[in-house]
């Protein structure tokens, strides 16, 4: 992982920067950054078309609510709903504020009135990120899909994801190999047991038996598809690809099917890259 900043400054103070403190400075960041720049859906009477703005913060509290798991109801005020939304949407555990952080960029995405205010909050908070490291954290963003926080457990591994959501996101008939990639995703950002782990490598796993689907037009074939069987599905790998993928496929087996029990998020780590591999291989190889 890299330096975080003011790394330097701790350390010449013989302190040490820690995750807690990060993620606690990351929350009261994210909270100035949507007094700042998400203005016109905080304050909508603040602007012109007021009325069209209080119907977009109207839509995405209910939603958001739904969402969430929360009573919509809790609030009276309606001028200040979002003030008390914003409340909510910080007061629980670190992880959960992720969740509901990405539930309000969709639900600002969707509404495409709001989007010059969305991409300045986005810039920002992507600034952040690439400033702190250790909060393992990304900002993949979209030609059409909203922005979405994914995992980042180095500078190297951050730029292979977007890498590879880039190239899924060249076509529109690859959107459901990116909702099983970033499932597994955004299951690996905060997974912490086996049982979450394997939850990864299944959806790992969907996301390229759906590609293998979609190039060959048959929903029943799938990644062993390119490996097993008398037919074999050319997508172009070379000999050293073919065996390396394969081993890969072999590794996502028995950790799916329980064979394999002895594996860790650093493994999980591994599985992810070389699954993007593939999927960056058999579609820059089907372009050619």
């Amino acid at each position: 992982m890299n330096n975080n900043l003011n790394d330097k400054l701790y350390k010449r103070f013989g302190l040490e920067l820690r995750i807690e403190k990060v993620q606690k400075g990351f929350l009261h960041y994210v909270r100035n950054l949507i007094d700042d720049k998400l203005e016109p859906i905080r304050y909508p009477d603040h602007y012109g078309e007021s009325a069209k703005l209080y119907k977009i913060q109207r839509s995405i509290i209910t939603e958001a609510c739904r969402e969430m798991f929360l009573d919509v109801k809790e609030y009276e005020d309606f001028h200040y709903g979002f003030e008390w939304f914003l409340d909510k949407l910080f007061k629980t555990d670190f992880d959960e504020v992720l969740i509901r952080l990405q539930i309000l960029i969709n639900l600002i995405h969707s509404e495409s009135f709001i989007n010059n205010e969305l991409d300045q909050f986005v810039k920002e908070l992507m600034n952040y990120l690439q400033d702190y490291p250790i909060l393992g954290l990304t900002l993949k963003t979209y030609k059409t899909r909203p922005p979405q926080l994914l995992p980042s457990t180095s500078k190297e591994f951050g730029e292979t994801i977007k890498d590879t959501l880039g190239v899924l996101d060249s076509s529109i008939e690859y959107k459901v190999v990116i909702d099983n990639y970033e499932d597994g995703l955004k299951e690996f950002l905060t997974a912490n047991t086996k049982a979450r782990l394997k939850d990864v490598v299944e959806d790992m796993y969907t996301s390229l038996d759906t590609l293998v689907q979609i190039i060959t037009g048959n929903k029943k074939s799938g990644l062993r598809s390119l490996f097993v069987g008398r037919k074999l599905i050319d997508v172009g790998f070379n000999k050293w690809q073919f065996n390396i993928f394969n081993e890969t496929k072999d590794w996502m087996d028995k950790i799916k099917h329980g064979v394999s029990k002895e594996f860790d998020k650093t493994d999980i780590e591994t599985i992810i890259l070389l699954v993007s591999r593939i999927i960056k291989t058999v579609i820059e190889n089907r372009k050619s």
